[in-house]
């Protein structure tokens, strides 16, 4: 029971972290005494964006790096990376841990974030920026899923089959080489290609695309999951699940406005990591909703943990 690995999300610990110190401590101290508690790339991310945000409430903000400090060295690579070392070196991975340079650098960046360097602060001031760029080429990406995608696909009766639906569309799209050569360019390649990643791979990576096919892809966990789950956040503001009745009567997966939207590459990464956990632990309601319909069409042995933010130290309650 102790060992459980339960991957912790911002909006979760932050919640925790505005509470008093006493209930801080022993809300953490709990959560570490019933399970693993995992650190997510893009945790820390935030937390750092937090840091440098001078609207944010900087007491609760040191609170959150301090937890996560205490979590060390239970971190986990970024799941693309993860993707990376499976798809393009040809890797069976059995450890999800971060590399130790880069833990040390962010356990750094954490401990003294006002020290760290140059490139790091200007880039998490224009992140918010980035982001916006990405959410165009996604919204781009989803106007040509509208046109491309069978309809019946995207009216599902339920989130089980919502999940189905989108594999079914994976298998289709890599049956035809066109398809495919988008679907991975968006949702690999483009990250990728950046010059912080793995730009000087760029010929590896489209060799190893072109090769892939969807009977590999099955037997590379970690790909079909990224994938699987890239595909849904895609589909996710387009869909409309329930009876078919009308259009008015049936709701959407998840919100298609911009504004909600932005964050959902976020919350796609915490859930991509948690679905080669135990456990995500969240109190945002719309990441409960993506991660659990991976339990229920039984793609994800996992659970997810739903919490109210007034109710997050309520451990004993939930977990």
């Amino acid at each position: 029971m102790g060992q459980l690995t339960t991957v912790m999300d911002k909006c979760w610990l932050e919640a925790v972290c505005s509470m008093p110190m006493a209930e801080v401590e022993r809300t953490l101290e709990g959560l570490n005494t019933k399970c693993r508690p995992v650190v997510c790339v893009i945790l820390v991310e935030e937390v750092l964006a937090n840091h440098f945000d001078s609207t944010k409430n900087q007491t609760i903000v040191n609170q959150m790096i301090q937890a996560i400090l205490r979590c060390y060295p239970y971190w986990v690579d970024h799941p693309l990376e993860l993707v990376f070392r499976e798809l393009v070196l040809g890797e069976q991975i059995k450890d999800i841990g971060l590399g130790t340079t880069q833990a040390k650098q962010l356990y750094n960046a954490l401990t003294a974030p006002d020290s760290v360097s140059p490139d790091l602060r200007a880039w998490m001031d224009k992140r918010y920026f980035e982001k916006k760029e990405r959410l165009a080429q996604r919204e781009k990406k989803q106007e040509w899923f509208k046109e491309t995608v069978p309809v019946e696909l995207l009216r599902p009766q339920d989130l089980a089959t919502f999940v189905t639906n989108g594999n079914s569309f994976l298998e289709m799209a890599f049956s035809k080489p066109s398809w495919k050569q988008i679907l991975l360019g968006a949702s690999l390649g483009q990250v990728w290609n950046r010059d912080t990643w793995h730009s000087n791979s760029a010929a590896q990576i489209d060799a190893v695309f072109a090769k892939l096919d969807y009977k590999t892809l099955l037997k590379l966990p970690f790909t079909y999951s990224y994938l699987l789950l890239e595909l849904l956040y895609d589909f996710a503001p387009i869909t409309k699940i329930g009876p078919q009745k009308s259009e008015k009567s049936n709701l959407q997966v998840l919100s298609g406005k911009k504004k909600k939207q932005i964050n959902n590459e976020e919350d796609q990464e915490y859930v991509a990591t948690a679905l080669h956990c135990d456990r995500l632990l969240t109190c945002d309601t719309e990441m409960h909703r993506m991660a659990d319909m991976f339990r229920e069409a039984r793609k994800w042995k996992g659970t997810c943990i739903l919490m109210p933010p007034k109710e997050a130290d309520q451990l004993e309650r939930y977990c």
